[in-house]
Order: C-alpha cells, then structure tokens, then sequence
C-alpha cells in the first residue's frame, strides 16, 4: 500500500507539468479553431509539438500541398547578377531575361501511431491516462520526423564537396589548441558566398556542445561581459547567427538511448517567419518538412464494443533539402 501511494504521488508530481501544458494547448487551439473540429485538432498540435531537437524545429513547412504528391520550387541566383540599370532619354526600359525556375518533385509518406485506453485502465489511473497518451504518440511522431531530419543534416553526400570539412586530430576541439570559431565562420563565409546570405540557423550535436562549453578560448572572450557561462545564446551573437540550437533529441536502440545528433555541427539558412509575407528577394532554402494540408492531426475510434478507446496521432509529411549550398556540414568535431 504505501508504495502504491509513492507511485501515486510520484505520477502526479511527474505530469503535473504536462497537464498544465495540455490544458494550455487546448484552450488557444479552441479559440483558434473557433468551433471547427478538424482545425482544432490541427492547432492542438501545432501548438503542443514542440519537440525537444535540433533542426527539425527550423526547416520551415511546407503545407501548401493538397494531395500527397507534388513539387515545390527552387530559385536561381538571378537578383545577385550586376548590370546597367540606367535609362537614356527615351530608350528601352532595362530588362532582366527570366531564368528558369526549377522544381523538386515530393512525394509524402504517412506516418501515424496508436495509444489503446481499456475503460478499467481509464478509470484505475492515477493521472490523466488519456492526455498521457496524447503527449505519447505526439512524441513518437516528432521523434521520428527529427530522427530523419538529422539523417539528411548529418549526411556528407547531401552537400556540396566545398560545404563539407572533417576535422582532423589536432583540429578537434578536444584540442587545447583549437579554434572552433575559424571554423564556423569558415562555413558561414561559404555558404554567404554561394547563397548571398549567411546561415540563420546553428544546429549543436550536444556531446559536442558539452566539450564548446569548456573550450578556453571561447570562455576568455567571454568572461568580462559575461557571467563566464556559454550559452546557446551567447554562442549565437558570438558568431552572428539568429540561432543556435542544441541537438539533444535520443532514440531508443537495443534498449540503450543514444543520441540522434552526435560529432557534428550544421550551419543552414532557412526560411522563417520573419521572412513570411516579406518583400523582395526569394531565397532558396536549406530545406522544407513538406507537409500535405491539414495533414497534421489527431482522432479517436473504439474498440471491442467501446470498451477500448484508440487514441491516434497523424502526420502526412516529408522533409526534403532543397539547397544544397544553403548549408554547412562540420564533422569529427571532438572524435
């Protein structure tokens, strides 16, 4: 009995936290769904699927798509080109000779989970059984789109050769010796150069991070504005990036958590909401998480003559790198 009431006690202090998140995610996504059932559901989790990662947070969607099979654009460099723009006294007008615009055709995959209630189970449970299995497969499906994100960041063969550099041994910055900041703005020069922009967007592996973080150099800068702790903050005005985010995100494997980001660090310029609606020049991304319209959802049906309820998540997408010269790969940063 009295390790049943630790038990209990225990779950409620674990998810007291979730609750309250829940109970927040639910209330703005009534008041923006304003009675429509299928937008509720859209907006619940849009606002609850903040997942803990790296990239996947930054590759903007792309919901556009009405079916599961499309294409989506990809720009030149056209606005980049210097020539005369000035007009003589009743001459022609300047015109520019319209480049292609490429595309990449997409093609989305479904990606659902399923969380079984029995009614007993329900009415047994010490803490919300149902908004537990909510968080649960919401988790499963955005584990599973960072795990491909980071698959396609981390590959060598998605950049171009010039956007990729491996450290060697004394380059490492487990080297008391390195100097990770010439290599980082290495990669921004690079990616400016091609792109016309810097990188937005700084992705950590955290084992990497943790060894950044003792690295003397970067403290010694620091440490007379500062408090003499780096933070991902911190970083990102060290090195002119918007953001800097840590990959920490773990997956399950042969019953170890191992680390989905790991020896790596990717610098990317990617879309974000600031550049929504904004005029003038369009810039190809690093990459989209292409999404189908409305194809981020959650529903529920019964079971066994409705003595078990199936809570189910839904997400019919795909990421996809679209830019190659938009992002900056540096591996074997610390082995």
């Amino acid at each position: 009995m009295i390790k049943t009431e630790r038990y209990m006690n225990n779950a409620e202090v674990a998810y007291n936290n979730l609750i309250e998140t829940l109970d927040s995610c639910i209330e703005q996504a009534y008041e923006k769904a304003q009675g429509d059932k299928a937008k509720f559901r859209f907006h619940f989790l849009e606002l609850f699927g903040k997942f803990n990662g790296g990239l996947n947070l930054y590759i903007p969607k792309f919901d556009n798509l009405t079916k599961e099979a499309g294409k989506i654009p990809q720009f030149g460099r056209l606005a980049f080109r210097t020539r005369s723009t000035v007009r003589e006294l009743h001459g022609d007008s300047n015109r520019l000779t319209p480049e292609d615009v490429t595309s990449l055709s997409v093609e989305l995959k479904e990606h659902d989970i399923e969380y079984p209630i029995d009614y007993r189970e329900d009415n047994d449970a010490s803490y919300p059984l149902k908004k537990y299995a909510l968080s649960v497969v919401q988790d499963v499906i955005a584990l599973g789109r960072e795990v491909a994100v980071a698959e396609i960041a981390q590959n060598a063969e998605n950049y171009s050769a010039e956007n990729v550099v491996t450290l060697t041994e004394a380059q490492r910055f487990t080297s008391a010796k390195s100097d990770p900041l010439k290599f980082i703005n290495d990669g921004l020069e690079t990616v400016s150069a091609t792109i016309g922009r810097l990188p937005n967007v700084c992705v950590i592996a955290s084992d990497v991070w943790k060894i950044l973080k003792e690295n003397a150099s970067l403290l010694e800068r620091i440490k007379y504005t500062r408090t003499g702790i780096l933070t991902p903050e911190i970083f990102a005005e060290l090195i002119g990036v918007e953001t800097v985010k840590i990959g920490a995100a773990s997956q399950e494997k042969d019953g170890n958590l191992e680390k989905i980001w790991s020896n790596s660090i990717v610098l990317a310029y990617v879309a974000n909401g600031k550049d929504k609606g904004k005029k003038g020049n369009i810039f190809e991304p690093y990459g989209y998480t292409v999404r189908r319209k409305d194809g981020l959802f959650v529903d529920t049906y019964q079971e066994k003559g409705g003595k078990v309820e199936i809570i189910r998540c839904t997400d019919i997408n795909a990421p996809f790198l679209v830019g190659k010269s938009a992002g900056y790969l540096i591996q074997g940063c610390i082995k």
